[in-house]
Formats: structure tokens, C-alpha cells, sequence
């Protein structure tokens, strides 16, 4: 099992980048094929545990990251700047 949280492959040259902190084009920058695979790694990850604990959620943020779009700060980077984004982009929804 994954203890580090790590971000998987970038999207391919010509990828859509996020231009804006908001739902919508974050949702857009993503990946549909990568986005399916993120999340049914997620949601077999806490399928398959009888117990959840406090490595869960780095397992399930690992198997997301995968889905990162190019561009946009990672969730779990703690910068002012990536802070700023992401409330940005939590509050657009």
C-alpha cells in the first residue's frame, strides 16, 4: 500500500490548463480517461478496507492526483498560493 502521496503522469503536450480557480475549469482541464481510472482506484481503495484509518485518505489523494490536470496546484501543497486557489475553486461550486 501507497504511504506517500505523490502525483501520477502529466497530461500530454496540449493538454487543457487551468486558466481560472473554479470548479467548472478544473473539472474541464481533466482528463476524462485519467479521471475514471482516479476515481475507481479511489473508491476501490476504501471498498477493500474492513477499516479506514488516517492512511486512508493518502491512498485515496494518491489515486486522484493521477488525474491532476497540468497547471494546477496540487491539493495537498500547503503554499499560500495553492491555499488561495483551491478556497477559490471550493467556492465556485
Amino acid at each position: 500500500m501507497c504511504t506517500a502521496v505523490t502525483a501520477g503522469p502529466r497530461p500530454p503536450m496540449g493538454a487543457a490548463l487551468v486558466t481560472e480557480a473554479t470548479m467548472a475549469a478544473v473539472a474541464a482541464a481533466i482528463d476524462p480517461a485519467a479521471a475514471q481510472r482516479a476515481v475507481a482506484g479511489a473508491l476501490a481503495i476504501v471498498g477493500s478496507l474492513e477499516q479506514w484509518n488516517s492512511e486512508t485518505i493518502e491512498w485515496v489523494v494518491a489515486d486522484l492526483l493521477k488525474a491532476l490536470p497540468a497547471g494546477v496546484p496540487r491539493p495537498v501543497d500547503q503554499s499560500a498560493e495553492a491555499l488561495r486557489f483551491w478556497k477559490a475553486v471550493e467556492d465556485s461550486r
